[in-house]
C-alpha cells in the first residue's frame, strides 16, 4: 500500500472519530466544572483553594468553548443544558 493511501485512510479515520462526539463524552468536564464552582462558593474554603478554583474555572471554560466546536447542533444543545444544570446546582449549594 502506498504511503499516500495510508495517510488518506488514517486521516479519514481520524475525521470519523472526531465527528461522532456526544455531549455525554464531556460529562467529566461538566462534573469538574461543578466541583470548581462549589469550591469557589464554599465559605469554609481557604483563600488559596478559592484562587486555584477560579484559575481552574477559566481553564474549564476554554475547554467548554473548544468542546462546543466539536459537537453538532443537537449535541451542542444537550451539552449546554448539562453545563447550565451543573452551574445551577452548584449555585444552589447542591455540591458533593
Amino acid at each position: 500500500m502506498k504511503l499516500v493511501t495510508k495517510l488518506l485512510l488514517g486521516s479519514s479515520f481520524l475525521i470519523l472519530i472526531s465527528c461522532g462526539k456526544k455531549a455525554d463524552d464531556y460529562q467529566n468536564l461538566i462534573d469538574e466544572y461543578k466541583d470548581v464552582i462549589c469550591i469557589s462558593q464554599d465559605p469554609s474554603a481557604s483563600l488559596s483553594d478559592k484562587a486555584s478554583a477560579l484559575n481552574k474555572q477559566l481553564e474549564l471554560q476554554k475547554e467548554y468553548t473548544a468542546a462546543l466546536g466539536e459537537l453538532d447542533n443537537e449535541e451542542k444543545t444537550k451539552f449546554m443544558m448539562k453545563w447550565s444544570v451543573a452551574l445551577a446546582e452548584a449555585s444552589e449549594g447542591k455540591c458533593k
